[in-house]
């Protein structure tokens, strides 16, 4: 190819036919062809000449096929040269061929669409007299990372830069990428500083920030860019708090223009931590039990699974569960067979029942309770194929709590799954607007419960494991996990399969540090949504009026008083609370730790045996100090969890 300099000519618009070649990057975590790349490729199809898709190695054979069939070619590079520099090793494993194309496009997995027709932005721009263009620039520079919380600066694949004839033979290109990959904006810059002229269909300079695919991605889809940007659920969500992105209106515009976005949220699902996409796109629903969008004419196989630790629990159980829509299975389940024979008789006694059949199981397992009721005592209901839905409840308290916190407990429980007739069925109605919804469960409790800032507790290593051994690739949040705290959803049964494909026994449920796994029941109840994610499906919230009430002012409050004495937006707060580190309980050991780790990190981190060693040392002197302590031998208080 014979090298063009800027000099040479002048740029044209394309010829009314042009020839063009499209590279589409898939650059994916998890090395995986996704269903929207299917719909991308599909409109693509309609532009291009040629279309060339790039992938790494982990990519499998029935992920290449299904490929096959929507491009031209499928070029493979190593896992570890996948990013911007798999573009120019694509073009130059085509050779000359490429200079038979009028202009090469390079784009990939970054965006979601089109949600506006591509092809009328595509002739547009053929038109006009550049070198090159992109669907829109990025003059604010790189987006802020935050590797520390889990959100590091990664680059995805290319939105959209389009270069010609002209730029694509040029010395310049192929020098670019000597020094390593680059952005496209960073790739842009150059060739236009070069002398290359450049346009934008979309020009940033016309949006309120420098960057809008990330912080105006609302007022481009209203001037008809055809994409939506998938860095915006890339980021930390207090980044995004702080410029008033708002995830959950976005897609709810994007709905408004008819895009359907089921194969949008089987790819968030899969791949942005649960609880940040639970906080990125505003996931909890406020519903009031009030008639709402359910259609009785599509009615649900409903399976209620209820773990009934006696007898007293019934009527209560029964009056929630009559706000379901009558006709349900009911499958209790409880700790012995007396009990069982108990529970059996009282709710056979019942005139007028809502449900359609019940069954009443012995769960033998001592420690796993509700868990192990579910997993063990009715993975046939779970596997069986024969629910749409089911609910899944408990009557069990922590004897742990005081009477006013067992009591909040179990009524915020309740009452945000079975609320009401309405309530119920307009919880039931999210699953018959939105077919990727796996399963919907009240929001973290933190009203008489200490879980927030610790959700994972002592097992996230546990979680880890456990995750490797299902085959669960979602990424993991770093503080606490979206769960089911209480162990209380409504769901899909193909949403938790895998988790209950495993085959439980008794040994695996048991008291840290006697069985395989620590407290296998909590470790389950913290991977149910991460289990139906891997699947493919999102988890919502969901709260009643009242309890959106309580729970909102009460942690506005106390967000209030921890935010008093730490200056700069939550997303800075946040930034340098995580990098002082735990505080433990604000001794002097923990607090010169901190006071190292913010102004000598290197010295930190050489102290860090010496710290653990002190930490350690502490423990065993409270311990010792405790055992030492005057009627300590009589003492037989419960502890906490």
């Amino acid at each position: 190819m014979t090298d063009v300099t800027r000099t040479e000519l002048d740029a044209q618009p394309l010829p009314p036919e042009p020839r063009r070649a499209v590279f589409y990057l898939i650059d994916d975590l998890r090395g995986e062809y996704a269903d929207y790349m299917g719909t991308a490729l599909t409109a693509l199809r309609d532009v291009a000449e040629r279309l060339v898709a790039i992938v790494d190695r982990r990519m499998g054979a029935v992920d290449r096929a299904r490929l096959a069939e929507l491009v031209d070619e499928i070029v493979t590079v190593p896992e570890d040269a996948i990013g911007p520099l798999a573009y120019p090793s694509a073009v130059t494993g085509m050779g000359e061929r490429i200079g038979d194309f009028d202009e090469v496009v390079f784009t990939g997995n970054s965006w979601y669409g089109p949600v506006h027709p591509l092809t009328p932005v595509v002739e547009r721009m053929a038109g006009r007299p550049v070198d090159m263009w992109q669907m829109t620039d990025n003059i604010d520079g790189p987006t802020e990372g935050f590797p520390e919380e889990g959100f590091p600066d990664w680059d995805l694949s290319w939105v959209w830069l389009a270069l010609r004839r002209d730029a694509i033979a040029s010395r310049e290109w192929r020098d670019l990428w000597q020094s390593g990959p680059k952005s496209q904006q960073e790739v842009a810059d150059a060739l236009a500083a070069a002398g290359f002229t450049a346009e934008s269909a979309f020009p940033a300079r016309g949006y309120p920030r420098g960057n809008p695919v990330v912080f105006a991605p609302d007022l481009l889809l209203e001037d008809g860019f055809p994409f939506l940007g998938r860095a915006v659920f890339a980021q930390f969500p207090p980044f995004l708090d702080r410029h008033a992105v708002l995830g959950r209106r976005l897609l709810h515009e994007v709905e408004g223009y008819g895009f359907d976005l089921t194969e949008a949220w089987r790819d968030l699902a899969r791949t942005v931590p649960p609880n940040a996409l639970n906080a990125i796109a505003g996931m909890l629903e406020v519903l009031p039990d009030a008639p709402g969008d359910y259609d009785p004419e599509r009615p649900f196989r409903i399976a209620v699974i209820a773990y009934v630790p006696d007898v007293g629990f019934v009527d209560e159980m029964l009056a929630r569960l009559s706000h379901l829509p009558s006709g349900f299975d009911l499958y209790i389940t409880t700790g012995d067979g007396g009990r069982a024979r108990a529970i059996e008789m009282k709710v056979a006694a019942v005139a007028d029942p809502p449900f359609a059949s019940f069954e009443t199981r012995v769960s033998w397992v001592k420690d796993g309770r509700d868990k192990a009721s579910l997993l063990i005592a009715c993975r046939d209901v779970v596997l069986g194929g024969k629910y749409d839905l089911m609910v899944k409840i408990h009557g069990r308290v922590s004897q742990r709590k005081t009477p006013n916190m067992q009591e909040y407990t179990r009524r915020y429980l309740l009452d945000n799954l079975l609320g009401g007739d309405d309530y119920v069925r307009n919880i039931l109605a999210l699953f018959q607007k939105q077919p990727g919804l796996g399963l919907v469960f009240p929001p973290m409790i933190h009203i008489g419960n200490a879980i927030i800032g610790r959700g994972w507790g002592a097992y996230r290593s546990a979680a880890e494991e456990l995750c490797e051994r299902l085959g669960v690739r979602v990424p993991l949040d770093r503080v606490s996990p979206l769960a089911p705290f209480g162990g209380m959803w409504i769901g899909r049964p193909e949403a938790i399969r895998r988790l209950a494909e495993e085959r439980w026994t008794g040994d695996d449920y048991g008291k840290p540090g006697r069985r395989r796994y620590v407290e296998l029941g909590r470790v389950q109840e913290r991977l149910v949504a991460l289990v139906a994610a891997e699947a493919g499906f999102h988890s919502r919230t969901v709260l009643t009026h009242e309890h959106a009430s309580i729970s909102h002012t009460s942690l506005e409050f106390k967000v209030d008083q921890m935010s008093s004495t730490t200056r700069g937006y939550p997303v800075e707060q946040i930034r340098f609370l995580h990098r002082l580190g735990s505080t433990g309980h604000g001794g002097v050991v923990a607090l010169t730790r901190m006071y190292l780790r913010n102004n000598h990190p290197r010295l930190a981190r050489a102290l860090l045996p010496l710290y653990r060693l002190a930490f350690r040392g502490f423990g065993a002197g409270k311990v010792l100090r405790t055992a030492l302590r005057p009627g300590a031998a009589g003492d037989s208080g419960e502890g906490t969890s």
